[in-house]
């Protein structure tokens, strides 16, 4: 299913619409994994809070917010090509699954993302991203497919190369060995709930997502009447962190 095709009752991304089960209870999953989590971050909250904690312990915590989105990224990805579609993948198709990931996070409102550099011999990826939804999550999560696909661990860093632009680098390298067993996140037990949704009859999707305005160009989903800029990603990368 490619990321640009909308439905043609409400326009939401089928990605998204299809992609995805809006249950009564409040939460979101993935259809083709239902047990990955989703929700919908507010991209600037998710920026202060991260500079909030920042400014409180007196010390950066980008290492860690990396660390943690890359494995629950890796995670993800690691069970999407596991069995036989994984070594097929892995052995003829890496960089299709790569890209495919850069077109998904444009429609998942993650930025304008594009791959400038791949080479699976020398082990590394170039990412240019404008506008990040948030930049040290952005790098987690392309620190995270890449381990899941060559299964082996690595590292990943970025420069500024424009306003709001960055190339993010990722190479083969070992772990951060401090992080190892700090970072898993922790199940939560989900509560009934009886939710009544008003759902898209095309595809699925709550009609009140349908009032946003997705821009695969930008790579952002924007609530027209607040101008919110909202992401959707998985929350498990987030859970570690504070």
């Amino acid at each position: 299913m490619s990321g640009t095709q909308t439905c043609k009752t409400c326009g939401v991304p089928l990605v998204v619409g299809k992609g995805h089960v809006w249950k009564s209870d409040g939460t979101i999953s993935q259809r083709r994994d239902p047990d990955h989590r989703m929700a919908l971050l507010d991209s600037n909250g998710v920026n202060g809070l991260f500079a909030n904690i920042e400014q409180l312990i007196g010390v950066p915590i980008e290492k860690i917010i990396i660390e943690s989105k890359a494995r629950a990224t890796r995670a993800y990805i690691s069970r999407m090509i596991r069995g036989a579609r994984g070594t097929l993948a892995r052995v003829v198709g890496l960089e299709r699954i790569i890209r495919r990931v850069v077109e998904q996070g444009r429609v998942m409102g993650y930025g304008d993302i594009k791959v400038r550099e791949f080479n699976w011999k020398e082990a590394y990826l170039y990412c240019e991203i404008g506008n990040p939804y948030s930049l040290p999550l952005f790098m987690g999560d392309i620190k995270g497919a890449t381990e899941a696909i060559r299964k082996t661990p690595g590292t990943v860093e970025h420069e500024q190369i424009g306003p709001d632009r960055y190339l993010v680098k990722n190479f083969q390298a070992p772990h951060a060995p401090e992080l190892e067993d700090r970072l898993f996140p922790h199940p939560r037990p989900l509560k009934p709930g009886a939710i009544e949704i008003n759902r898209c009859k095309g595809c699925g999707a709550p009609l009140e997502i349908s009032r946003f305005r997705w821009d695969l160009e930008q790579g952002t989903i924007t609530d027209p009447e607040t101008g919110l800029r909202v992401a959707l990603v998985g929350p498990a990368g987030l859970q570690a962190i504070p």
